[in-house]
């Protein structure tokens, strides 16, 4: 299948329903799932976001959207520390993308445990390579969760997450349909 890298609107108008709901999506509308799996033998967590099944977007599959994120020790959140108080930035888009009929997943880099805590070894053994490594796993998890369509499979990088992405996306083009976001 030819490998495509649209835009971030084309991903989201794939997964949009007819007007974005506000954030944050009322929580009726979308169920969590949170589940660990391990990275170069550190357990991390995740969570997948998706819609309720039997609701607008039906009973599922629903494609798959990875979030990817940037350079240092982020936690699946990006949880970002403003004047205002903390700002969840994957969390807003894994909710907003549910709510429009996604299956999005996020999860800890490899040696992050939560907002701000992290061990040592993050600064020792990061790679890009490691990361990418890291991705295949958490997305061959995702492919095994209730409501994820594996065939159809959405990679958003942000920062540092884009070289992953794109890397991540050329190991997986020949054959499965994978687009990437940047």
């Amino acid at each position: 299948m030819r490998h495509r890298s649209p835009s971030l609107l084309l991903a989201l108008g794939l997964c949009a329903c007819a007007s974005p709901p506000p954030y944050p999506p009322m929580v009726e509308t979308v169920v969590r799932v949170p589940f660990d799996v391990e990275l170069g033998g550190f357990q991390s967590h995740g969570e997948l976001v998706h819609p309720r099944p039997g609701g607008q977007h039906g009973a599922g599959p629903w494609p798959i959207v990875l979030l990817l994120a940037g350079n240092g020790p982020h936690d699946m959140d990006v949880t970002m520390r403003t004047p205002d108080g903390p700002v969840t930035l994957f969390a807003q888009i894994a909710d907003t993308l549910a709510a429009r009929g996604c299956a999005v997943v996020r999860y800890h880099k490899r040696f992050v445990r939560g907002p701000g805590s992290f061990d040592v070894r993050f600064w020792r053994e990061q790679s890009t390579p490691a990361f990418v490594a890291d991705a295949q796993t958490v997305l061959a998890k995702a492919a095994t969760l209730p409501g994820c369509d594996a065939g159809r499979v959405y990679l958003y990088g942000w920062s540092e997450g884009t070289a992953v992405a794109a890397q991540l996306a050329v190991e997986r083009r020949s054959d499965h349909a994978t687009r990437a976001a940047f």
